[in-house]
C-alpha cells in the first residue's frame, strides 16, 4: 500500500499538512515531527539561483514524520522523586519523510515505512491519542465561554463532543477552565472594580502588607439610611485563598428582604482590625447613630469594639452560636459532671434561652438552682446570667423577629453559589457584584410585585382589610396571623398579660411594633376598632416603601463622587499585654502551621517530628523551658543564662533532621500554673460579658493616615494560604443533644397492610418465633402454643380487630380457646385508660395510635 504514495507532489506546506490528516485517519496511527529544515535555514546550503527558484509556499526543504511511538530511543531520565510515568515510545520504525523536487516547485514523498512493532489501533482507540483529543480554536473559545458559566461538567462533554466530534476527557475541561483564569490579588486589578460600581473604600495595610478593605456603594448607604434599626453583621470564610475574612453588613427591609449596606474583608479576626472595620462603617455612616440592635455572633472582639463604638445600641447573640458554645463547654471534662447531668444542663439551657417572659425566666432559674449542679450554677451566673438581655427571648425589644444570623448565613450560602471557594481578591469583587445585582433584582421584583398586586381579602379577615391598605404585604401577613390568633382566644386570656389598647409585652409587640392578638382582643373587648395607624411602626408601611426603597428612586449615577474617598491606612500595633484568650489565639496559629509542616512529610520523618512535639509538651507539663535548636549548631550560643542548666533530648540520628534542646529552668508554681490555665479555658468559652477596662483602652491602636491619589500600591502584599480541610458536623443538635431520628410513625390499625396486621394480631396471642413460623410455612398454632390469659392484652377486643382473618393459622382447638378469651376479656371489660395520663378515653378504640390499654 505504501508505494500507492512514494512520488506524490505537493504544492504547499499546507498541502502536506492535509494529506497527512487524512492518511493518519485511513491507517488510524498519528504521526509527529521527528526533524524538518527550513527554507531559510537550507539557503546556506544552496546556490543564489537555486533559492530564488523555489516556491516560497512549501515552507520546508525536508520534513520527516515518525510514528508516536518511535523516531527516537526513549532515554530514562534520573529520578528525583518516587513518581511514577509512562511514555509512547517503544522504538516504532514507521516514518515519512517528504522532500523538496528538483524544480524546487513542490515537496515530494520520497520515502514511507509502514512496519509498525506495536498493537494496530481500532478507531476508538485511535480517538484517544493525545492529537485526536485536541479541539480546534473555534470550539476551544466557545468552551472557554461555557466554562465561565460553571455548568455540570459531565453536560459540556457530552455537548462538546456532539459538537466536535472529538473524545473529551472530564480533565480536559479543567484544563480549559485553567486557560482564563487571569485573576489575580494585585490591588491595582482589585481597586478600579469598586471604583466602577461607585464605591467608597479603605484599605488597611500594616508593614506593606494588605490587612484589610471596607468598601460601599450609593445604594447601599442609601438602604442603610432608610432602614437603620438593626444590623446583622457576621463573617464568613473559605472565599479568599489568602484567608481574608468576609465581613457582611446587613438590613431588614420593609418586605422583610435582606439588604447588604456594607462589606469588610479583614485577614485574621484581630481586635485592631475589627476596630478599624467598625470605626470606618461609623465614619462613612451618619444613620450610624440611629442603630438600635446588632445581631452578633460570639466574637468578644468584635463585641467589645461595638460596645466601644455604640454605646446606646443594644447587643443580642445570635441563638444557634449560643447553643454552640454551650455544646462546647457544658460537658464532664470541662465541668466536672456526669453525662447525665450534661444532658440535663443542656436541656435546661435551651429551655431558659426560649423563656417568652420574665416569669418563666425566673421560674426556670429557680428550677436550675435546686436540680443542677453547684460548678454548673456558678458557670451560669458568671457568664450569662449578666447577659440574659442578649440571648434570652423574654428580654429581647427592636429585633424584628430575628433570633438568629439566618438572614448572614443565607447570603452567605448564596454568595458561596456564585463565588468559587479559595478565590483571588479579584475574582472575589467581580462575582460579589454580580451576585449583589441578582439579589437586588429580585429584592426589587418582590417590592414591585407587592405594590402592583393587593392581597384578595376573604371574609374571615374582612375587619382588618384597612390594615392591608396600610401595610406592606410581609407586615401584613403578620398582623393577619395575630388576628387569626386572637379569634380563638377567650375572654379571660388576658388576664397575665400586661396590655393595654395600644401597648403589649408580649414577644411579637416588642419586636415587631405592630398590633398584636392581645392588643386586637383587647380593642375588640374595650368596642374600639381594630385599626390604629398608630399602632404600627413607620417603616412597615406602604408609604414609607415607597418614598425609601431603590426600586421607586430615580437612578443617578454619579461616579465623581468617590474619586475622594480613597485612603490607605496604615497601622501601627501598641505593644500591650495580651489577655489569656488573645494568646490561646495566637497560639493556635501556630499549633496549626505544626499540623500542616508534620502532616506533609513522609512517615518516617512524620514519627521523627512527632516525637518532638511530644517532648516539648513532656517538658512544658512539668513547666520547664526549652529551645529548639538545628542539628550541628551549638547550644551555647543560644544560651542567654547561666542558670539555666540544658539537657539535650537524644533521637534517632539518621532520621532527625533537627533536635531539641531542653534548658531547664526554675518551674512556674503550680497554683498559678492551674489558674493561668483555667482562665485560658475559662476565655475561651465564657468571654462573653463585657468587660470595658480590658478593650477601650485598646482601641486607639490604629492611626489612619490618608495617602494622596497617587500612592504606588503595587509594593501592597496580600498574604498567601495553602487549602486546608475542615472536618464535618456530628450527629447532634447545636447545642450537643442528640438529633432526633427519624422514627417510623406507628400507623393506625386500619391502615396496616393485612399482613402486618395478621402478624400484629397472632403477636397477641402467641411468642415471636412462634408467629414467625406460622407465617413462613404450613405450621398451625396449637392450644399449648397460646400465651397465658394474663398475657393476652386487651387489643383483642377492639371492634376493629377482625379475629377471623388469622382463623387459619390456628388449629380447631386453639381456635376454640382464642374465641373464649375474646369472650371473657369482653365481660370483664369496663373502660378505656391513656396509659400517660391515666385518663378515660371518650373514644372505645385503640386502633388511631396503638397505645391505649383496656382497664379490666
Amino acid at each position: 500500500m505504501s508505494h500507492q504514495y512514494i512520488g506524490k507532489k505537493f504544492k504547499s506546506h499546507e498541502d502536506v499538512e492535509v494529506f497527512m490528516a487524512e492518511y493518519k485517519q485511513s491507517s488510524l496511527n498519528d504521526y509527529w515531527v521527528r526533524d524538518n529544515r527550513t527554507l531559510h535555514s537550507a539557503e546556506k546550503r544552496m546556490k543564489s539561483d537555486r533559492y530564488a527558484s523555489i516556491n516560497k509556499s512549501l515552507k520546508y526543504s525536508y520534513i520527516k514524520y515518525s510514528c508516536i511511538h518511535g523516531g527516537q530511543k526513549f532515554r530514562q531520565k534520573i529520578k528525583k522523586t518516587d513518581r511514577k510515568t509512562f511514555t509512547f515510545k517503544q522504538e516504532c520504525d514507521a516514518f515519512i519523510y517528504f522532500a523538496i523536487s528538483k524544480d524546487g516547485e513542490h515537496l515530494v514523498l520520497k520515502s514511507l515505512s509502514e512496519e509498525h512493532n506495536h498493537n494496530s489501533n481500532t478507531k476508538k482507540t485511535f480517538s484517544h491519542l493525545p492529537k485526536q483529543r485536541k479541539l480546534n480554536q473555534n470550539i476551544l473559545n466557545e468552551a472557554t465561554n461555557l466554562q465561565a458559566l460553571r455548568p455540570n461538567k459531565k453536560l459540556l462533554v457530552k455537548n462538546l463532543s456532539d459538537t466536535s466530534g472529538k473524545t473529551l476527557l472530564l480533565r480536559d475541561i479543567t484544563n480549559i477552565s485553567k486557560r482564563k483564569e487571569t485573576y489575580t490579588n494585585d490591588l491595582n486589578a482589585c481597586l478600579p472594580i469598586l471604583k466602577k460600581h461607585n464605591c467608597q473604600y479603605e484599605v488597611l495595610v500594616e508593614n506593606n502588607e494588605f490587612r484589610g478593605l471596607f468598601f460601599q456603594n450609593t445604594d447601599m448607604k442609601n438602604n442603610f439610611d432608610s432602614f437603620p434599626e438593626i444590623v446583622l453583621l457576621d463573617g464568613t470564610y473559605k472565599l479568599l485563598n489568602f484567608g481574608g475574612v468576609v465581613y457582611l453588613f446587613i438590613i431588614e427591609d420593609s418586605i422583610g428582604s435582606s439588604e447588604i449596606i456594607a462589606v469588610g474583608i479583614l485577614i485574621g479576626e484581630i481586635k485592631e482590625y475589627i476596630n478599624w472595620l467598625i470605626s470606618t462603617f461609623k465614619n462613612k455612616n451618619n444613620c450610624s447613630s440611629l442603630i438600635r440592635t446588632f445581631m452578633t455572633d460570639k466574637d468578644e472582639n468584635m463585641r467589645n469594639v461595638l460596645r466601644h463604638h455604640f454605646p446606646t445600641s443594644k447587643l443580642i447573640l445570635c441563638k444557634f452560636h449560643v447553643f454552640q458554645i454551650f455544646k462546647r463547654e457544658i460537658t464532664t471534662n470541662k465541668l466536672g459532671i456526669t453525662p447525665c447531668e450534661e444532658s440535663t444542663t443542656k436541656e435546661y439551657f435551651q429551655n431558659i434561652s426560649y423563656s417568652k417572659s420574665i416569669e418563666e425566666y425566673e421560674k426556670t432559674y429557680e428550677s436550675m438552682t435546686q436540680l443542677l449542679p453547684t460548678q454548673v450554677m456558678t458557670y451560669f451566673n458568671n457568664n450569662w446570667n449578666p447577659i440574659k438581655y442578649e440571648w434570652v427571648d423574654a428580654f429581647i425589644n427592636d429585633n424584628f423577629l430575628n433570633f438568629t444570623n439566618n438572614r448572614t448565613e443565607s447570603l452567605n450560602r448564596n454568595l458561596k453559589s456564585v463565588i468559587r471557594k479559595l478565590s483571588t481578591l479579584e475574582e472575589f469583587l467581580t462575582n460579589f457584584f454580580i451576585e449583589l445585582h441578582i439579589e437586588r433584582t429580585e429584592r426589587d421584583h418582590k417590592a414591585i410585585k407587592s405594590i402592583h398586586k393587593i392581597p384578595v381579602i376573604s371574609n374571615d379577615i374582612l375587619p382588618i382589610k384597612k390594615y392591608s391598605d396600610h401595610l406592606t404585604q410581609y407586615s401584613f401577613s403578620h398582623v393577619e396571623k395575630e388576628y387569626l390568633a386572637s379569634l380563638k382566644m377567650n375572654n379571660n386570656s388576658l388576664e397575665n398579660i400586661g396590655v393595654t389598647v395600644t401597648l403589649c409585652d408580649c414577644k411579637f409587640f416588642r419586636s415587631m411594633k405592630l398590633p398584636c392578638r392581645h392588643i386586637i382582643k383587647k380593642r375588640q373587648l374595650n368596642n374600639l376598632d381594630i385599626f390604629d395607624q398608630q399602632l404600627c411602626l413607620p417603616r412597615w408601611t406602604k408609604n414609607y416603601l415607597l418614598q425609601n426603597q431603590n426600586a421607586f428612586q430615580p437612578q443617578i449615577n454619579s461616579p465623581d463622587s468617590v474619586q475622594d474617598s480613597i485612603s490607605y491606612i496604615t497601622s501601627k500595633k501598641k505593644q500591650s499585654p495580651k489577655s489569656a484568650f488573645e494568646k490561646y489565639k495566637e497560639a493556635s496559629n501556630f499549633t496549626t502551621k505544626l499540623c500542616q509542616l508534620a502532616s506533609e512529610v513522609g512517615h518516617s520523618m512524620y514519627n521523627n517530628r512527632i516525637e518532638v512535639l511530644k517532648n516539648i509538651i513532656k517538658h512544658w507539663e512539668k513547666h520547664q523551658e526549652i529551645i529548639v535548636i538545628p542539628v550541628g549548631e551549638s547550644l551555647n550560643k543560644n544560651q542567654n543564662s547561666d542558670h539555666m542548666t540544658p539537657t539535650k533530648l537524644i533521637l534517632d540520628k539518621n532520621m532527625v533532621q533537627s533536635s531539641v534542646e531542653v534548658v531547664h529552668s526554675s518551674p512556674t508554681n503550680s497554683i498559678q500554673h492551674h489558674e493561668m490555665l483555667s482562665e485560658a479555658v475559662h476565655n475561651t468559652s465564657t468571654s462573653l460579658s463585657y468587660n470595658p477596662d480590658l478593650m477601650i483602652s485598646e482601641l486607639h491602636c490604629v492611626k489612619p493616615h490618608n495617602v494622596k491619589q497617587g500612592t504606588d500600591i503595587s509594593s501592597i502584599i496580600i498574604p498567601t494560604t495553602k487549602r486546608r480541610g475542615k472536618p464535618k458536623g456530628s450527629l447532634q443538635t447545636v447545642i450537643g443533644l442528640k438529633k432526633n431520628r427519624k422514627v417510623l410513625l406507628k400507623k393506625p390499625f386500619k391502615l396496616l397492610h393485612y399482613n402486618e396486621r395478621n402478624k400484629l394480631i397472632l403477636s397477641w396471642f402467641c411468642t415471636v418465633d412462634v408467629v414467625s413460623q406460622s407465617l413462613s410455612s404450613n405450621f398451625k398454632i396449637n392450644d399449648t402454643d397460646l400465651n397465658k390469659y394474663s398475657s393476652i392484652p386487651n387489643n383483642i377486643i377492639d371492634e376493629l380487630v377482625d379475629l377471623f382473618q388469622v382463623k387459619q393459622f390456628f388449629s380447631p382447638s386453639a381456635w376454640a380457646k382464642v374465641q373464649r378469651i375474646v369472650a371473657q376479656k369482653k365481660s370483664c371489660h369496663s373502660s378505656w385508660l391513656c396509659p400517660l395520663c391515666q385518663k378515660q378515653c371518650a373514644n372505645n378504640t385503640i386502633s388511631c395510635d396503638l397505645t391505649m390499654k383496656l382497664n379490666p
